[in-house]
């Protein structure tokens, strides 16, 4: 008999579990980073009373790392999405 077949689970359902993981403020916290990629403003954005002390110290949470992680790699293009864009712009169009 075959052994079923088991898929990966998607970036997509990566990041989501990963935010599933942390608490809601840290969540924002995460999605507030990906958009200004500053520590400081995400904090802030997110709701932390002291964002300055409070960034640093949930810039270095591994929960938070790895919802960053997955959060850059949905978002990341490939090698052939930029090549695709970079002839675009080159050609003009």
């Amino acid at each position: 008999m075959s052994e079923p077949a088991t898929t990966e689970p998607t970036l997509q359902e990566c990041y989501e579990a990963a935010l599933a993981a942390l608490t809601p403020k840290q969540a924002r916290f995460v999605e507030e980073y990906l958009v200004c990629l500053n520590a400081t403003e995400a904090a802030r954005r997110a709701g932390y009373a002291d964002p300055n002390r409070n960034a640093s110290r949930l810039t270095v949470n591994n929960g938070i790392q790895a919802a960053i992680s997955a959060g850059f790699a949905l978002r990341a293009m490939t090698a052939d999405e930029v090549l695709a864009r970079l002839a675009d712009q080159a050609r003009g169009s």
